[in-house]
């Protein structure tokens, strides 16, 4: 990716949450148009059936921002609004982690209960099951706030951080972006989950003590 601001979030996203077997994060733009000799020297004979899956499922749906499938992610530059593309590659990325965690965390007899409750009383609850069904209508909710919280996390690490004038602006360019997404990126609507905040930095935290 072009933009550094979306580089250095999208590594310190996967960096924070130390995830056992990583997600590869490509973009789209730049693997559309090179050949399949090209892209097998790009991303490799093992992911090359994935990566290629993924090119063709977006070159068939230009309005699709991101996809991933078996821990690849593809994500469209917006070049415009890279806080649009850092939001869609965190989406994919919590579907990586959704599908990892599922098996541990998200089996906690305590944990999940919380989830599937904050999960059904968000506003868009019952627009999530229409399109997915309960089972990924969750996964997609789950990616929505992964997404969510690590642009969050990462504007308020910015602001906090930045201090010369240069670096200032662009932290008000940050937020401009972030009030700007109703336009680059179609995040559904609704409050963020306290109880998936709370599961996430359980997640970040454990994965912290781990590596000690």
């Amino acid at each position: 990716f072009d933009d550094p601001i979306v580089r250095d979030s999208i590594d310190q996203l996967i960096e924070s949450l130390k995830m056992k077997d990583a997600p590869r994060v490509f973009n789209f733009d730049r693997l559309s148009g090179l050949s399949d000799t090209q892209l097998r020297e790009v991303v490799g004979e093992a992911d090359f059936p994935t990566v290629k899956r993924l090119l063709q499922h977006m070159q068939e749906n230009d309005q699709r921002a991101g996809s991933y499938f078996r821990g690849v992610a593809m994500v469209r530059d917006a070049t415009n609004n890279p806080l649009s593309t850092l939001m869609t590659a965190a989406h994919e990325i919590g579907h990586h982690l959704y599908q990892t965690e599922q098996q541990a965390a998200l089996e906690n007899n305590a944990l999940r209960p919380r989830l599937l409750k904050a999960f059904e009383k968000h506003p868009q609850y019952k627009r999530y099951v229409e399109l997915y069904g309960d089972a990924k209508g969750f996964e997609e909710w789950y990616a929505d706030q992964v997404s969510r919280w690590a642009t969050k996390q990462y504007i308020n690490r910015s602001a906090k951080t930045m201090t010369d004038r240069h670096f200032k602006n662009l932290a008000q360019r940050l937020k401009r972006l972030w009030r700007a997404m109703a336009q680059g990126f179609r995040i559904r609507k609704g409050p963020k989950a306290p109880e998936f905040e709370q599961y996430i930095e359980q997640v970040v935290e454990s994965r912290k003590e781990a590596t000690r």
